[in-house]
């Protein structure tokens, strides 16, 4: 087929982003968008391996390897946007998801900085409060129709 300069990875992320780390030619990217899995919200399959079936601390060092690879492909000058929201652990408290990618991202190396920050809400979010940025997240009452989107850039 013709290229039209998007690539689509299906598969192994981690496997996937080393791959293309070490290939002789590596391309750099503009732009890196992905939704990653919102920890234990849903389960993909039951591989072992699969990081919705990891305890949160191996879940969160998986990201780490992934955000670090993603930042090696990443074009000075270019962005890496996470859609991510908190998650919830079994007592109802956050896990820090949100938290812990922009530590990630800012751990990874290449000067990575957490350059903005979306919240899309529908109207029945609408009732939502925002709490101060030392929280990370917002508190809705019901369902939570929130897509949050974390941009890093890596400087030029």
């Amino acid at each position: 087929p013709e290229d039209d300069g998007i690539h689509w990875k299906v598969g192994d992320t981690l496997a996937n982003l080393k791959a293309m780390c070490e290939t002789p030619i590596t391309r750099h990217y503009d732009l890196i968008f992905t939704c990653p899995p919102y920890w234990n919200l849903e389960k993909y399959s039951d591989n072992r391996f699969d990081l919705s079936n990891m305890d949160y601390p191996h879940f969160n060092n998986a990201m780490a390897n992934i955000i670090h690879y993603c930042c090696r492909l990443l074009k000075r000058g270019g962005f890496a946007v996470f859609v991510i929201s908190e998650v919830r652990k079994k007592d109802g408290g956050y896990v820090g998801f949100v938290p812990d990618t922009i530590k990630n991202f800012q751990s990874a190396g290449y000067g990575m900085e957490f350059y903005n920050e979306i919240i899309f809400m529908t109207s029945i979010g609408s009732d939502c409060i925002f709490m101060n940025s030392t929280t990370y997240g917002l508190i809705c009452t019901g369902m939570e129709p929130l897509l949050g989107c974390s941009c890093f850039l890596k400087p030029s």
